[in-house]
């Protein structure tokens, strides 16, 4: 394993694929992009 494997990624960047700050609807258009991206649905 390398070193940089080993560091742990902030959580919605981990969950989602996605980092903030977000502002406005940003954070529901990343939730919304990876929904999409893995066939999820609510």
């Amino acid at each position: 394993m390398k070193p940089e494997d080993r560091i742990a990624k902030p959580f919605l960047e981990a969950a989602i694929g996605a980092r903030g700050p977000f502002h406005g609807e940003e954070y529901m258009q990343a939730l919304s992009r990876h929904f999409d991206k893995h066939g999820l649905t609510i």
